[in-house]
Formats: C-alpha cells, structure tokens, sequence
C-alpha cells in the first residue's frame, strides 16, 4: 500500500476555443488534453501477521531488491477531459489522467529477488515481505528470480472539478484595478 502525494504543473489546451465575446458565451461541452510535469512522494507499506498481530512495515528502508530508492519520485501526467457549462459563472470538470512515474519502485516490486541471507538483522521479516508466495501454498522464489518487470510504474485517475469564474467587478474596471500611467517622451 501507499499513499501518495503529488506535486503537479500541467497545460490544458482547449479543443474548441472560446469565443471573443469572452468565457461567459462559451460552448456547453468544451474537450481538452493536458500535459504536465511533477514529483510525487514514494513510501510503500505492507503489513505482516505475525503471532496473531498484524504490523505495518515501511518497504523502503528495508531494499528489498537491494536498491536504494528516493522517497520523492518524478511523473509524467497526459490526460484528456470534458468542461461541461452550467451557467454563466459556474463549470463542471470530467477528466482522466495517466500517471507516467519515472521509476520503478512506487510498488516496491521491480527487478529481482534477493537472497533472503543479505538482509541481516531482520532477514526473517524482511525475506517474508520481499517474496508473498509461500502465504498462498507456493514455493518460494530463488534469489535473481523475476520480482517485476523492470519497467517505470504508472497509475490513473478519474477526477471532477466545480469550476467558479470570479466576477469581471474583481479584476476588472472596479476600485480594486491598479491604475497605470503611461509616460511618453
């Protein structure tokens, strides 16, 4: 398991453009796709029974795989949505986004099975959360064995958002705009 946070800077590029009468005439249905860059964190847990009571262990500082890996992780994020006009001020958001993670290891799972002898202290505890199979009747897994596909992590997510246009009396010819002088020669 893991809970992830994310960090975000993305471009929306709308498919049909607004009209010059400005946002409050624009269509109902308005398509776009977006592209960004961002960090997210990377923590993985997973718990173990252990003598009738369930642990929650941090996968991360244990290397499981032997590799040392970052706690913050690059993204990637492309994605597509729907602006939906409710009314003059007000917009619904329908979107969905792929998550491209520029490492292997948001799962903790990406190459191979180490030998469970190099874990050290906590080697029993370690080799029982690095291979899961003997919980399930399998055999276990020989160290160099495939753990994961060696290949970057991804994930996707649905989202909405309500949308509010501020009012034109906020930012536009109002007593709160700044006034700038010109000065010509």
């Amino acid at each position: 398991k893991a809970t992830n946070f994310e960090f975000t800077v993305q471009a929306l590029y709308y498919l049909s453009p607004l009209p010059a009468t400005g946002y409050k005439d624009r269509a109902f249905l308005t398509p776009y796709v977006m592209l960004g860059a961002g960090i997210t964190s990377n923590n993985p847990t997973a718990e173990l029974d252990s003598a009738g009571f369930t642990t929650q262990y941090k996968l991360r500082p244990m290397r499981l795989e032997g590799e040392q890996y970052g706690s913050i992780a690059a993204i990637i994020p492309v994605g597509f949505g729907l602006n939906f006009f409710l009314n003059r001020t007000i917009d619904i958001q329908l979107e969905a986004q792929y998550n491209l993670a520029l490492t292997g290891f948001l799962d903790d799972v990406s190459t191979v099975y180490r030998d469970p002898i190099s874990f050290g202290p906590d080697q029993d505890k370690a080799a029982q959360l690095s291979d899961r199979r003997p919980e399930i009747g399998l055999p276990p897994a020989a160290a160099g064995d495939l753990r994961g596909n060696g290949k970057n992590d991804a994930y996707f997510r649905l989202g909405f958002r309500l949308n509010y246009y501020l009012p034109k009396s906020l930012y536009g010819k109002s007593a709160l705009r700044c006034i700038i002088n010109k000065k010509t020669r």
